[in-house]
């Protein structure tokens, strides 16, 4: 099942032409990954320690809610400080001139 949601996302993506060479969208999804899978590897069942939330999660928040919560965040900030584009640009023009 998780299979499918993830292709969805894909294709998605695709569908709307997001450019996975943006710094901005790289650093969100690294983040979602890295916080996602590593969570699920370094943390034992999968749920990440955070001491504010042990009321609600007493076992612990789960990786993959963590990592879309995280992602959620990295993406507003992004949204709210925009990160200067011009790196971005020339980026893609040397991409382009490399092809």
């Amino acid at each position: 099942m998780f299979g499918v949601i993830g292709m969805q996302g894909i294709a998605l993506m695709q569908e709307h032409r997001v450019s996975m060479f943006d710094p901005r969208n790289l650093a969100v999804g690294a983040t979602i990954m890295v916080v996602g899978i590593g969570g699920n590897i370094w943390y034992e069942g999968g749920f990440l320690p955070i001491p504010i939330l042990q009321g609600l999660f007493p076992n612990g928040l789960p990786a993959i809610a963590a990592a879309a919560v995280l992602g959620i965040v990295v993406n507003a900030i992004f949204l709210v400080f925009k990160p200067s584009m011009a790196k971005a640009e020339a980026l893609d023009e040397a991409a382009a001139s490399a092809d």
